[in-house]
């Protein structure tokens, strides 16, 4: 349901709207409004596409692949952070610094180890 409440609503929208998005916090305040009470909606995918469009989702699955091909650890956290996309497990400004961390510190291993 909530679902159908956002696509309706971003089909009204342009194609600027489509590959930009509509900005930070439209799925969260149209879900607030339709509804009268305030959650996020629970798949993070559809609420980062509509929130900042189809460019910057095709940014973040080429940052999150970059991140995630150098280390095997990375590329876990990288496996666990899409999957909690689907429903929202973990909230994603705590666990994205994790991967960074991850990537960086298996860097320096390899950097140390040479």
């Amino acid at each position: 349901m909530l679902m159908e409440v956002l696509f309706d609503q971003s089909n009204i929208s342009n194609v600027w709207n489509f590959l930009f998005g509509h900005g930070a916090e439209f799925s969260r305040l149209t879900v607030a409004e339709e509804f009268g009470f305030d959650i996020m909606p629970h798949n993070d995918f559809i609420r980062f596409f509509l929130d900042f469009g189809l460019f910057s989702c095709l940014i973040l699955f080429v940052i999150l692949y970059l991140v995630g091909k150098d280390s095997v650890l990375a590329l876990m956290l990288v496996l666990i952070y899409m999957s909690a996309f689907y429903h929202n497990m973990l909230y994603s400004l705590y666990f994205a610094p994790l991967i960074f961390i991850a990537n960086s510190s298996a860097k320096l291993r390899l950097k140390n180890a040479d």
